[in-house]
């Protein structure tokens, strides 16, 4: 899990984000690994972890839940192997649907890559309370603009504590 969670914050780093806290994904993994509702994924490059998966389990159908990516090995597409590795296990595992996850209607790219596997898109409806949350916050307002600077100059280790305080007031 301390592989994948470093991965997820190279990867929250280059898109201007806070990464989830490692506890958030040590107490998913406490919680469904022993069930066998949650696999871990890896891709390797030279010995060394390019990307990782959480794909979650259960009554037939799997969740590419969380994707994590070193974006300097982007060229590479491991996310496509990542991918394929997840829907062959989960087809292997019995699985009758594999859900690609939630996207933003603002990230065309990823809407786009989901949709080249085939993916069937739902239209899913989140109501924020109160109205200034960052959930309610557009793509161009200047907070938004102002955080995903400040979390792409940040020092892994700074990132990560601010992901830990970010993520405590927010739930």
């Amino acid at each position: 899990m301390g592989t994948f969670h470093h991965l997820h914050t190279l990867s929250r780093r280059s898109i201007g984000l806070p990464p989830i806290p490692r506890s958030f994904f040590e107490n998913l993994r406490d919680a469904c690994a022993s069930e066998g509702l949650l696999k871990l994924l890896m891709v390797t490059y030279q010995g060394q972890p390019i990307s990782a998966m959480i794909m979650l389990q259960f009554n037939g159908r799997a969740h590419a839940e969380y994707i994590a990516t070193d974006p300097a090995h982007l060229h590479l597409h491991p996310d496509q192997v990542i991918t394929w590795g997840a829907i062959s296990m989960a087809h292997q595992q019995g699985c009758r649907e594999f859900d690609f996850g939630r996207s933003s209607r603002d990230n065309m790219g990823l809407i786009i890559y989901k949709a080249r596997w085939g993916a069937e898109e739902q239209r899913l409806h989140y109501y924020s309370f109160p109205q200034t949350s960052m959930a309610a916050v557009g793509p161009e307002s200047f907070k938004l603009r102002m955080t995903k600077a400040l979390c792409r100059t940040m020092p892994l280790p700074v990132l990560r504590l601010a992901g830990d305080i970010f993520y405590q007031q927010l739930y």
